[in-house]
């Protein structure tokens, strides 16, 4: 849920909902675009995909993804050892050859900076408003 201020300031964490609890160990590749149709017309996305892993455990017991990014998510350059607040969304699909493959990808990402920026425009849209509710003598 996306919660819009005045002035054109949007929070989409809705602040409560961050939870930062994957770390990014690499991006594995470059962004690509990817094409597609769509009524008859060719579009393309971009994407790239992120090797990251669970904060929980030890370094032994942490869950390790390869995920894949697209859109605004991959045009953003995501360095290692960075904390992130990702949503991950698992599908299961034939290959070329006829096999299933497991594809996860991740989606809604925000890195601590991005957190602190979203932090620091609300903190200043409030007392942006406060001020000007305030009677002047």
């Amino acid at each position: 849920m996306s919660k819009t201020f005045k002035g054109g300031i949007s929070n989409p964490l809705n602040l409560k909902a961050a939870e930062f609890k994957y770390e990014v160990e690499e991006e594995l590749s470059d962004v690509i675009d990817v094409e597609y149709e769509e009524y008859g017309e060719k579009k393309s996305y971009p994407e790239k995909k992120l090797l990251i892993s669970t904060l929980n455990g030890g370094s032994y017991l942490r869950n390790e993804f390869v995920v894949t990014v697209i859109l605004y998510d991959a045009l953003k350059h995501y360095r290692k050892g960075e904390m992130i607040s990702a949503d991950l969304r698992f599908r299961a699909g034939k290959d070329n050859d006829g096999n299933y493959r497991q594809h996860v990808y991740a989606e809604n990402i925000y890195t601590l900076n991005d957190y602190r920026q979203i932090c620091e425009a609300e903190s200043f849209y409030n007392g942006s408003v406060s001020k000007k509710d305030e009677p002047t003598d």
